[in-house]
């Protein structure tokens, strides 16, 4: 399972692919997703791309998300405001 920290940092696009993807790091590119489910819980400060079963952000993606999914959950970072 390809998997980015929560204190890890990538400098530029990531391409990852497998059963369960998980971002919960920063990526200061693209991430390029391709698996049976997508996570991202972290910050990705460029495009998110996946091509998934199933898709859940609840981190950041500061550019547009291109999702070809069954299932995309959109729920946005956790701010403690809930």
């Amino acid at each position: 399972m390809p998997a980015l920290s929560a204190n890890g940092t990538v400098g530029d696009t990531i391409l990852a692919s497998g059963n369960t993807v998980r971002a919960e790091g920063v990526i200061n590119g693209d991430l390029l997703a391709f698996g049976q489910s997508v996570g991202v819980r972290g910050v990705v400060k460029g495009e998110g791309v996946s091509f998934a079963k199933r898709v859940v952000v609840t981190g950041t993606v500061a550019g547009n998300i291109c999702n070809c999914a069954g299932s995309l959950d959109l729920k946005g970072p956790d701010d403690g405001r809930r």
